[in-house]
């Protein structure tokens, strides 16, 4: 596969995995204010990938 192809496939996967990120996010924080999981001082967050650390892994 070559980087633009990577290139293309990220940008199409992007949305998904952003939407995937976002719920996965708020899953962790519902158990965690549901279940007063300690005295929790940073919440986790997701983050995504930028495309060049993509392309790196994926090559």
């Amino acid at each position: 596969m070559s980087e633009e192809e990577i290139k293309k496939e990220f940008g199409i996967l992007k949305p998904d995995l952003e939407a995937w990120g976002k719920f996965v996010d708020q899953i962790i924080k519902n158990i965690i204010r549901n279940y007063r999981y300690g005295e929790i001082q940073i919440f986790p967050k997701y983050r995504l990938k930028n495309e060049q650390s993509f392309i790196n892994k994926a090559w």
